[in-house]
């Protein structure tokens, strides 16, 4: 299994579909903090998609990433690149998107901007925003996305619209993406396979995973009868762990699974680092896990899991 397996089983039942808006800063030429809200940032896949026109329309083939500061630019942004939010014969005009265009209006304007970002027809789910900054005139909206990108077998759509106070900054007129790594995450037997641990190392992270003890099938848990080596380092520092939870919600992302927060990501066990690589159990806050018994065996190593969260994860920077 790839890498869409290391996320295939990790949550029984997904969060549900309200995005809650999420607060972010970036800086500015000046140092200042850029405030700036992400209001509205979903992923659609093709039988979901919220223009009526979407993928089979020639008007809508390139991404759109644009700045509007006023509701006559919307509009015209809208009527230039097909979008129906403001047609009233369109299929979608009452969809979520089409209400929450056109709740920007005069007022809304008279103090605020509005960045639109469309990707359409992709052969891949959206990533996650991880900083948005005002630089030279521009907005700069930096991404975050596991170092392997896996296609999905259908297409996505996704928007996002940020918010942003007119004030803070000299005016904006365009819109600069970039995309940066947190690392890459592999599941525990894709990471032996590929090389990267070997099999004494799975055998010290079973050690550590079931504290001192090893499981055998048909027996339980039993004393090990050997001495794993120390876990170096013994503990995980701030920066590590943090980008460990970033790349763990950058492939939540990557596979469609975008309404997660960092706060919602917990680090169980950590068992060791080996050949640079972070041994690492986790868990998705709020995420119903199966109560069922799980095994796995790697390397001639038997893991035993108490529910379907059954992943050791090696995360490598």
């Amino acid at each position: 299994m790839k890498h869409r397996a290391v996320l295939s089983t990790v949550c029984v039942v997904l969060l549900t579909l309200a995005l809650l808006a999420l607060q972010g800063c970036g800086n500015s030429d000046s140092d200042a903090v850029f405030n700036y809200e992400i209001a509205y940032a979903q992923t659609f896949s093709d039988t979901e998609a919220p223009f009526d026109v979407g993928y089979v329309s020639s008007s809508i083939r390139s991404d759109l990433a644009a700045t509007v500061d006023s509701l006559s630019e919307l509009k015209s942004l809208c009527k230039e690149n097909g979008l129906p939010f403001y047609d009233e014969s369109s299929a979608n005009y009452d969809g979520e998107l089409s209400l929450k265009i056109r709740e920007y209006d005069e007022n809304y304007f008279r103090e605020k901007s509005l960045a639109l970002i469309f990707g359409f027809g992709k052969s891949y789910a959206t990533a996650r925003i991880e900083e948005v900054r005002s630089e030279s005139g521009a907005l700069k909206v930096t991404f975050s996305k596991p170092d392997v990108m896996f296609e999905v077998s259908f297409p996505h759509s996704f928007v996002y619209l940020i918010e942003y106070v007119k004030t803070q900054t000299e005016r904006i007129d365009r819109i600069e993406i970039d995309f940066v790594s947190n690392g890459t995450m592999y599941a525990l037997y894709d990471a032996y396979e590929r090389g990267l641990v070997s099999a004494e190392d799975v055998r010290n992270i079973g050690y550590y995973y079931h504290g001192g003890k090893v499981y055998v099938e048909g027996a339980g848990f039993k004393e090990a009868d050997f001495v794993a080596a120390p876990k170096t380092p013994g503990e995980l520092d701030r920066v590590t762990s943090e980008s460990v939870r970033r790349t763990y919600l950058d492939y939540l992302y990557y596979s469609g699974y975008g309404k997660n927060s960092l706060e919602d990501v917990t680090i169980d066990e950590y068992m060791g680092t080996y050949n640079g690589c972070v041994a690492v159990k986790l868990s998705l806050k709020n995420c119903m896990y199966l109560n069922v018994f799980v095994t796995q065996s790697v390397a001639g190593t038997t893991f035993a899991f108490p529910d379907s969260n059954a992943l050791i994860l090696l995360w490598q920077g």
